[in-house]
């Protein structure tokens, strides 16, 4: 886990707020017409599953809130969603809220970094895969950060909505890109399957699993 400060602790308030809504509405340029209510809805999921963006929906709602409230955008939002106007960009805010209200309350994330120390089975898991991918890429599919452990593997410990806990360990090196999943050995624990489907649904990590033995084995062994 990363504990440097965030980028937030770099701003005040209300730099930071506008900050999280020009990010949020920049890929509106790209967008032909914001008055589309699935487009709504799917960025509430977005928002709350927390796939997009580093910052979460709690992050994010405050700034949306105060541009609804005080009927105005910064010159950096309107000049990021270039091709659509103020008034626009408003309603279609407008509408998140809404729709972000509605769905209260809000689930966890669809991916929480977890203190290596969580894991149940103590330097043992059950490999289910492997994933080949920059470490960036990693990073940024599952918005979680990447330690170092005794041996300086990487390892990322997330836990998945619902609870379950999953490692990605590379191997130690400079700019690894190759990591296996892992799963603890422990019972009550989701099917690997399952786990994989997952990771590829709401991260689009791409898990491959040929020549992958799902046996339990010493995580330092991988």
């Amino acid at each position: 886990m990363n504990p440097e400060p965030t980028v937030a602790d770099s701003f005040d308030e209300a730099e930071w707020l506008e900050t999280l809504l020009a990010e949020f509405c920049a890929p509106m340029s790209e967008i032909g017409d914001l008055d589309d209510a699935d487009l709504v809805a799917r960025a509430a999921t977005d928002l709350i599953d927390g796939i997009s963006h580093w910052a979460t929906v709690d992050e994010f709602h405050p700034a949306f809130t105060r541009a609804v409230t005080s009927a105005t955008l910064p010159a950096a939002t309107l000049l990021a969603a270039e091709g659509h106007t103020e008034a626009e960009i408003l309603t279609f805010l407008r509408q998140l809220l809404a729709e972000l209200e509605r769905r209260r309350p809000w689930p966890d994330p669809a991916f929480l970094e977890a203190d290596a120390t969580e894991w149940p089975s103590a330097g043992a898991g059950l490999p289910i895969g492997w994933v080949e991918l920059p470490t960036a890429l990693v990073e940024h599919a599952v918005k979680a950060t990447f330690d170092e452990s005794e041996d300086g593997a990487p390892v990322l410990v997330l836990r998945l909505r619902g609870g379950q806990l999953v490692a990605l360990i590379g191997e130690a090196g400079d700019r690894p890109s190759r990591f296996v999943v892992v799963l603890p050995d422990a019972d009550g624990q989701q099917d690997a399957d399952d786990v994989i489907g997952y990771l590829v649904g709401y991260a689009g990590l791409p898990v491959r699993t040929e020549g992958v033995q799902r046996s339990f084995t010493m995580l330092s062994d991988l």
